[in-house]
């Protein structure tokens, strides 16, 4: 009889273990293996605001899906890396963040690097969203070219389609000759090519009296404002990045008393640029992939969220940043997989969600498709909207007829 009450407390003590095994140990989604992105942005020099600024888009779109139970019930984390100045270091922090095991790479944010990160993310078969650095090559539709990769995705504009838009303003204003400042790396290049494209030729509206170049990273360019000065245009555009050097030339354009129009690269006339200048960038302009101002309800949303985490406004980077990132995961969530490049680029391309810059559809090749081109204005201490030229499929589809959306 003692035997069997033995036996009997035995087997209810199994029971209960196994029960306890079953229910009362159970994996919770914070506890899973989480989902890893590796966010290559800049960290560093007088372009690391703009970087972290794409970070702090990042991580609001990163928050709101954690807040919705994660990816496949997983959490997601963010590893940053930096993007540097050239493109051997980005190429030396994307194999870093593959090295760490990442699912998938997030960021880039020059044209030169955003093509390296392709490369390598092709390597590895793992998704790519190149937030800012957008290339023709990286994002080409033809399954059949050495340049394609089907987890290639991009969610900022060519550079083609703001300079465009900022050649008609300037045609339009009625200016005669331009002196054009541009950075020393791939994405200035092709700016430069941009502009002699339309400028360069015998007849060309507008003249374009100086093209400098000046080295990635560089603060202290007051010799090559000078030589802008120098030329004696009826424009000086700056393809200046980063709100140091913007400061250095603002005041150095003072020194020289140039009062005429200036035009500054994309992101750059922000609340904080501005107040950092006050009267010395009145009357600047510059062309933008999103806008503040823009009248949607969802993009209200987002500024206004991300304030209220980061305790600022955003600008294109930050809204670059949190669109490329939560495309990416919601399409692993529709795609049940974070590790099958086929079917997470066929949900990115079936997706049907607002985002900051309006309802998403991402064209063959990845190309994330942006309708309109928002020109701004420093207006009495005040970004201000100006003009929103409209863009045209034709600009995303056709390599070699940029103009199509501005005759």
């Amino acid at each position: 009889m003692e035997n069997k009450r033995v036996c009997l407390g035995v087997t209810v003590l199994l029971i209960l273990v196994l029960l306890i095994g079953v229910f009362g140990c159970e994996t919770t989604p914070a506890e899973k293996e989480p989902v890893k992105l590796g966010a290559i942005t800049y960290m560093t020099g007088v372009v690391s605001d703009d970087g972290l600024k794409t970070r702090e888009g990042m991580e609001l779109a990163v928050k709101e899906i954690n807040d919705n139970g994660g990816v496949l019930g997983r959490p997601v984390e963010l590893l940053y890396y930096d993007n540097g100045f050239t493109v051997e270091e980005a190429v030396t922090s994307t194999k870093e963040a593959i090295s760490d095991g990442v699912h998938a790479l997030v960021g880039f944010q020059t044209e030169d690097s955003g093509d390296a990160g392709v490369q390598l993310a092709q390597k590895e078969n793992i998704p790519i969203v190149v937030t800012y650095g957008a290339s023709k090559a990286s994002s080409d539709p033809d399954p059949s070219s050495p340049n394609y990769y089907v987890g290639s995705f991009h969610t900022n504009i060519y550079p083609h389609q703001w300079d465009l838009a900022i050649m008609k303003w300037i045609e339009d204003q009625g200016y005669k000759s331009c002196a054009n400042l541009y950075i020393d790396i791939a994405y200035g290049y092709s700016e430069s090519a941009i502009y002699n494209e339309r400028w360069g030729q015998p007849g060309s509206a507008v003249k374009l009296t100086a093209e400098i170049f000046y080295p990635f990273g560089a603060v202290d360019i007051g010799p090559e404002i000078a030589k802008l000065v120098e030329s004696d245009p009826d424009v000086i555009n700056l393809g200046i990045w980063g709100g140091d050097a913007g400061i250095v030339v603002a005041k150095k354009l003072n020194e020289l008393g140039w009062t005429g129009p200036v035009i500054v690269g994309i992101g750059c006339l922000n609340t904080e640029f501005v107040n950092a200048l006050g009267s010395l960038c009145e009357g600047w302009v510059a062309a933008d992939n999103w806008a503040v101002d823009r009248d949607d309800p969802v993009n209200w949303q987002f500024a206004q969220n991300y304030q209220e985490m980061h305790g600022r406004m955003p600008d294109s980077w930050g809204a670059t940043g949190y669109t490329g990132v939560k495309a990416l995961l919601l399409a692993m969530n529709e795609a049940g997989t974070v590790d099958d490049v086929d079917a997470i680029a066929d949900a990115i391309y079936k997706q049907n969600w607002d985002s900051p810059f309006g309802e998403v559809k991402f064209l063959p090749g990845g190309q994330l498709y942006l309708d309109k081109c928002y020109l701004v204005q420093v207006q009495e201490g005040k970004v201000e909207l100006l003009a929103t030229p409209a863009l045209s499929l034709k600009d995303y589809t056709s390599p070699h007829d940029w103009y199509g959306f501005m005759e």
